[in-house]
């Protein structure tokens, strides 16, 4: 917001920020969940990137338009976007895993499955990151498929990836809205026992989880 202060600050003296600098300022609100102002933003900067005959220009509005609606969950926009990348042939695994995410917001798992098993066939070489595999556990989470968070948990460790605290903090939240307090303490002994003890955010996700559910006792 601050970066925001200081661009309206430079159009009030008439100079004109430059498109690249505003598209920052729009994934940064984006990544802070500050979404009415991000849309704002970024379809301040689409008139000028539409217009303009830089390519670069169009590659970075089109991934951060990705990243924006991937983190608000519209999907519909998201694959509007993702699509136009892949007209340009320009896809990237950071791309996939915003397309992987704007379905996972919705808990919407089976097209996060499809999706993640079409980018990611077994017989080829490439390889999802923890980044792809945090889409699909959010989506599991999301949806309330305890189990598949769990098979899925598995199949990163089998890959060679291990869960971060972020994954873990989409896991417990997700559990705690649904209520399941034992699930929630094995889960927090899990990150204690990887050597990654829950943070303040991380306890704060679990008793804002549990007191909308009106469950006191297990917020307290």
């Amino acid at each position: 917001t601050d970066a925001v202060a200081v661009c309206d600050e430079l159009e009030r003296h008439g100079h004109r920020p430059d498109p690249h600098l505003r598209l920052s300022i729009v994934s940064a609100l984006a990544s802070s969940n500050l979404f009415e102002l991000a849309c704002f933003y970024f379809w301040k900067v689409a008139a000028i990137a539409e217009r303009s005959e830089d390519g670069h220009l169009e590659a970075v509005f089109l991934a951060r338009g990705l990243h924006l609606f991937a983190h608000q969950g519209d999907h519909m926009q998201a694959e509007e976007f993702f699509r136009r990348i892949e007209q340009r042939g320009d896809v990237r695994p950071a791309h996939v895993a915003w397309r992987l995410q704007a379905h996972a917001v919705n808990g919407d798992k089976d097209t996060v499955l499809q999706l993640f098993r079409s980018h990611f066939p077994k017989d080829t070489p490439t390889r999802a990151t923890i980044f792809h595999y945090t889409a699909v556990i959010m989506a599991l989470a999301r949806s309330g498929d305890v189990v598949g968070v769990r098979d899925w948990l598995k199949c990163m460790a089998r890959s060679g990836i291990k869960p971060d605290r972020h994954v873990y903090d989409i896991i417990l939240k997700s559990l705690a809205r649904r209520g399941d307090r034992e699930v929630v303490a094995g889960r927090m002994n899990e990150m204690r026992a990887a050597g990654l003890p829950p943070r303040a955010v991380t306890y704060t996700n679990v008793i804002s989880a549990f007191a909308q559910r009106g469950d006191a006792v297990a917020a307290e």
